[in-house]
């Protein structure tokens, strides 16, 4: 069984995860729940756009081990993805994202002059609630490795990584790439720092360390994710004696190069 990412790519996210284990030691990441998109585990109205933010936020800060009082959500506008085309027409038209030209669906600013750590939230992510849970773990996972002094240096797919080990990978995985199709329009939305190649590898390999059995949270994954994630599974029983052994970094505030 061939691995669905290369393996160059598959020794880094290996040492990703060695890094991670290392880094937070002192946490029983291994007894997390993997939380879901279900309203069993985000009992939230979605509908209600910024106070369901704050929602997310409660649920995923005692996740992360972080008090939800100390962070503050402050939603901003990025570049317009949408035109109408007026009453001729009376259609939308959705803007193919620039190959070039990032967009961001959050931001992670420090802790400010307030005393609170503050992220930013763009403010199309509200309304797509599998997107805002991704967004908002990710930006949290900045503040568990920048805020918190475990990193001297961003690492964008390091930090989305982060997400998986406290049990919230099934939401930036879903989101890394979606197809949408619409009575006027078609697309896609990109989500986060890694492939959905990387994604399924990430979380069979989180499984591994886990020692789970064919879990039943899988069933909540994308088709695209779960089928690079099956693939990845079985790659990982078939070759244990390769996984996850990259040695630690000399400095542990380093983190594997991106």
């Amino acid at each position: 069984m061939h691995c669905p990412v290369e393996e160059k790519r598959g020794e880094w996210i290996d040492s990703c995860f060695v890094w991670l284990l290392h880094a937070f030691r002192d946490t029983a990441l291994r007894e997390k729940p993997i939380l879901t998109p279900t309203p069993e585990h985000f009992p939230v109205d979605f509908t209600v756009l910024e106070e369901s933010a704050y929602d997310v936020l409660e649920i995923l800060g005692p996740q992360m081990d972080l008090d939800p009082d100390d962070i503050e959500i402050d939603p901003y506008q990025e570049a317009m993805t949408e035109l109408r085309t007026g009453p001729a027409l009376n259609a939308r038209v959705f803007l193919k994202q620039v190959d070039h030209e990032k967009y961001s669906a959050g931001h992670y600013r420090g802790k400010e002059e307030d005393g609170k750590f503050h992220i930013g939230v763009e403010i199309k992510t509200l309304s797509v609630p599998e997107k805002l849970v991704a967004v908002i773990a990710h930006e949290l996972a900045h503040l568990k490795l920048l805020g918190e002094g475990r990193l001297r240096e961003n690492n964008e797919p390091l930090t989305d990584l982060c997400t998986v080990v406290f049990g919230l990978g099934i939401f930036g995985a879903n989101s890394a790439f979606r197809m949408y199709n619409a009575a006027y329009s078609w697309g896609y939305n990109k989500t986060g720092y890694l492939t959905q190649m990387d994604w399924g590898y990430a979380l069979a390999l989180w499984v591994h360390v886990r020692h789970e059995d064919e879990p039943v949270w899988v069933k909540h994954l994308t088709q695209n994710i779960r089928h690079d994630f099956k693939i990845s599974t079985q790659f990982i029983k078939e070759n244990p004696e390769n996984i996850m052994k990259p040695l630690l970094p000399k400095d542990e505030a380093e983190s594997p190069a991106s």
